[in-house]
């Protein structure tokens, strides 16, 4: 077998938030025995009207069903509660948290509550960026063999084998499951603050490659590789 070497090659690039997802949960509750399915539909549908009455579209929201259950407060008192959750997918952030502080005032019932649910966004990052950091990364692993075999008095001959690893991500420090039951009741105040608009957050993907050079001895008759070969 003739002689290699073999190593990683890493580039870096960054992903942007794409969209934002959230869980809306309408939640009713009460003590009777008759379970609110009515009155939590009615809310439902009040919530949806006032999201697409301040920025949200109609095709930003899915429906994502019903949760009934009862609970035992006491031995002797026992609460019936209700929920139905909305999905919201927005683009832009400020539309969202805009639209979602519109329905406070829907929850004037102290039965009544709603919980924001933010779930990790969905991040980009063009196909022309994702090749170039392809690229650079072999690059990479093109210049440590060489770094490494000049101290050998070797040089690369062929590239015998490329192995893309698993890419390495980043922490976007953008709310997910730490923003979970964030409640809203009627105890909560009202707010009439205008959003202020930020950039989008970003998170950094570190592109990985293993390659094996086969390698001469400087003695022998070779073709030499350089970094413009991988352009």
């Amino acid at each position: 077998m003739k002689p290699y070497i073999e190593v990683v090659g890493e580039s870096k690039y960054l992903e942007t938030v794409q969209k934002y997802i959230a869980d809306i949960n309408i939640i009713v509750w009460t003590n009777r025995t008759k379970i609110p399915l009515n009155e939590v539909t009615i809310l439902r549908n009040l919530c949806i009207e006032s999201l697409l009455s301040n920025g949200l579209q109609e095709y930003e929201l899915k429906e994502a069903g019903m949760n009934v259950r009862e609970r035992s407060l006491n031995r002797r008192r026992i609460r019936q509660e209700a929920k139905q959750k909305i999905i919201v997918s927005c683009a832009d952030i400020s539309r969202l948290i805009q639209g979602v502080s519109t329905l406070e005032k829907l929850f004037k019932k102290p039965r009544y509550s709603f919980t924001l649910d933010m779930h990790h966004p969905v991040f980009y990052a063009s196909l022309k960026i994702k090749e170039e950091a392809k690229k650079a990364a072999i690059k990479n692993a093109y210049s440590h063999a060489k770094l490494l075999l000049e101290s050998a008095n070797t040089e690369i001959e062929n590239i015998i084998q490329i192995e893309q690893l698993s890419p390495i991500v980043g922490e976007s420090e953008v709310y997910s499951d730490e923003l979970k039951d964030i409640v809203v009741t009627a105890a909560s105040s009202k707010s009439d603050a205008n959003y202020r608009h930020l950039e989008n957050a970003t998170r950094e993907i570190t592109v990985r490659y293993r390659v094996i050079f086969g390698i001469n001895s400087l003695s022998e008759s070779t073709v030499k590789l350089n970094s413009a070969d991988f352009d």
